[in-house]
């Protein structure tokens, strides 16, 4: 894309929901399109130019120039009477500009010329309208008759998604690696275990006396939901510590009032204050009798 061209697609959306009585001829393709709407706070309407831009683009348009007395009042009917259809396909307007020097008052003022200026301002129209969605978010809320898609922006977030994908399965590929040793099948089964644990919900039961195999479909499974949380828990080095927190928590050991957790009297505050807590080495003979309960509890819970 050049730095002449900057493409956007308005189009209909298609996340929007309509009521099942609607017939095809009043679907919005028929009868909907972007117009002139009150911008909020004023008794203006929205326009598709600043002053400066009315200044020198619309008099081609009106046929006339700034400085007749009508001008301002045409202006306003410009605005007032503009609409713009998209359609299902989408329609591509190209919105780049180029910096130019205008004359004001005596004074040079820079200013944004486009480059296509019927696109420039049903892009400008549509990026004030009330009736067009600027994100996948807003869209998808299924209110907006309309989206608008930046095509450089929805490239970026395309090439991010995948950036994302591929961290995910390269993280899930070390995760279940065949261990070359049984240290580090220990190791990679433990921290298969406190993945889980944080992964699934609280009050969920999983059997940790499970197979690899079930651990791995599970984990397999569960990080599809949330990558982006699962590639933080994989490379959290406190995952020993907060699965500790959670494992807890679920059996009752450490408890929960308000914000604050709790090891019997002790206040361990806040969860950053209390995984602080649980990793200081000050603590580590507490922190091994909480090991030992949690092992104890855990043992007669199998019988």
């Amino acid at each position: 894309m050049s730095a002449f061209e900057n493409i956007v697609i308005v189009k209909l959306n298609d996340k929007r929901k309509y009521p099942p009585t609607m017939t095809k001829e009043l679907l919005p393709e028929a009868v909907e399109k972007v117009g002139s709407e009150f911008k909020p706070g004023t008794r203006d309407c929205i326009r598709g130019l600043n002053p400066i831009q009315e200044r020198k683009l619309l008099p081609v348009m009106l046929g006339l120039q700034p400085t007749d007395g009508e001008f301002p009042l045409r202006a306003r009917d410009f605005w007032a009477d503009f609409s713009f259809k998209p359609t299902a396909e989408g329609v591509k307007l190209n919105v780049a500009t180029v910096k130019n020097i205008e004359i004001v008052e005596g004074k040079e003022v820079e200013y944004e010329s486009p480059v296509n200026v019927e696109d420039y301002i049903a892009y400008q129209m549509c990026l004030q309208s009330s009736r067009v969605a600027k994100s996948v978010e807003d869209a998808e809320a299924g209110d907006l008759p309309f989206i608008m898609i930046d095509l450089s922006e929805a490239k970026r977030i395309e090439e991010e998604a995948f950036a994302l994908e591929e961290q995910v399965a390269i993280a899930y590929a070390r995760l279940v690696k065949e261990p070359r040793n049984d240290d580090e099948a220990k190791a990679a089964e433990i921290k298969l275990d406190q993945l889980i644990l944080m992964l699934k919900p609280l009050t969920e039961h999983f059997d940790f006396s499970s197979s690899m195999s079930a651990k791995k479909m599970f984990i397999f499974k569960v990080k599809e939901t949330d990558k982006r949380g699962f590639l933080e828990l994989v490379n959290n080095p406190n995952l020993e510590t907060v699965a500790l927190l959670r494992r807890s928590l679920e059996m009752g050991q450490i408890t929960l009032e308000g914000e604050n957790y709790f090891l019997g009297n002790v206040n361990l505050g806040p969860n950053k204050s209390a995984i602080s807590w649980l990793s200081n080495p000050e603590n580590s003979a507490s922190v091994l009798q909480l090991k030992s309960r949690l092992e104890k509890n855990s043992n007669l819970s199998k019988k």
